[in-house]
């Protein structure tokens, strides 16, 4: 629905402007790419308000609509970074509660403790020991990676989705052989409970890290970027 409204809006200008002033699209676009980039250059962030109220004084008929919808072509382009802007919060805890935003940490800390539960519930021989095969298998060969990457790179602008994806069980299978090498010198040894205590704390660990630094990013909320 937003996008169809944007892309409807930019038609229906450019259409207005090929009428009436006999301006080229391209010229026009070209005209208000330079000016984006021009304005941002060497800017750390740019605020949407803040770029369009520096553009609006000079082409009053210029829309917030118009403006978003550029500055996702420049994103797609590679032009620029775009983040969503993360809430004002004034402490750690009033952070937690927005939820929606460290979803994939909650997920991952879900499955973490489904692996255990269905590691110490489900038997061999149960008729859903699939499900223990399934979050144990998460566990062990993504989740600690992944939460891991997530802690250090906490912005949504550092990697992709995919990048997480393939960092994160590319890292936890160097992870865990690194755990049961450190177990194997310690008078815990190589078993069961010890690498599932540790790979369990090391999750926890690196949730709570990747928390704590997304927390940190909202002192500083940036909506643009330029590369």
């Amino acid at each position: 629905m937003v996008a169809h409204k944007i892309t409807s809006g930019l038609h229906k200008r450019l259409m207005h402007i090929r009428r009436n002033a006999g301006v080229r699209v391209t010229e026009y676009l070209q005209n208000l790419e330079s000016r984006v980039l021009i304005f941002i250059e060497g800017k750390p962030s740019v605020h949407v308000e803040e770029l369009y109220a520096a553009l609006v004084g000079d082409d009053p008929s210029l829309t917030k609509v118009e403006l978003v919808d550029l500055v996702r072509q420049l994103a797609n382009h590679g032009e620029v970074i775009l983040e969503d802007e993360p809430p004002r919060v004034n402490s750690f805890l009033e952070y937690l509660k927005h939820w929606e935003r460290n979803l994939s940490l909650l997920g991952s800390m879900a499955i973490s403790f489904a692996a255990i539960l269905g590691a110490y519930t489900l038997s061999s021989d149960s008729p859903v020991v699939v499900i223990r095969w399934v979050f144990g298998t998460m566990f062990v060969l993504f989740i600690p990676g992944y939460v891991a990457i997530q802690a250090l790179f906490p912005r949504t602008a550092d990697l992709t989705s995919i990048e997480r994806f393939v960092l994160g069980a590319i890292l936890s299978l160097g992870l865990v052989p690194s755990v049961a090498l450190v177990l194997n010198y310690t008078p815990w040894g190589i078993k069961f409970i010890p690498v599932l205590i540790s790979l369990t704390l090391i999750t926890a660990g690196c949730v709570f890290i990747a928390l704590i630094r997304q927390y940190n990013l909202c002192k500083y909320p940036a909506r643009y970027l330029h590369l």
